[in-house]
């Protein structure tokens, strides 16, 4: 399980990075609920490298019945990639 002080760390880069690119505060929102949401979903399928791991939650948001559209998909994948600076390309 990560502890909250990392999580914190995470969300506080996570929002640099946003402010950097000069995206909105919506936007912020939105990627820092995606980044906790992969953090909480790592603690439970936490192995492999960052593409893989990216390419699990995703897949996990496709087939969970979540309501997750093919759009907010993307918006979670382009989240992750900022933080983990993987290649991988949403779908």
């Amino acid at each position: 399980m990560f502890k909250q002080a990392s999580v914190d760390r995470a969300i506080t880069a996570t929002q640099n990075k946003i402010r950097a690119k000069g995206y909105s505060i919506k936007t912020e929102k939105a990627y820092c609920r995606w980044l906790v949401r992969y953090i909480r979903w790592l603690d439970n399928h936490g192995a492999g490298n960052p593409e893989q791991k990216i390419e699990g939650f995703l897949t996990d948001l496709a087939n969970t019945g979540s309501g997750v559209s093919p759009n907010t998909q993307r918006q979670a994948g382009i989240k992750l990639n900022i933080d983990t600076g993987a290649n991988h390309e949403p779908y």
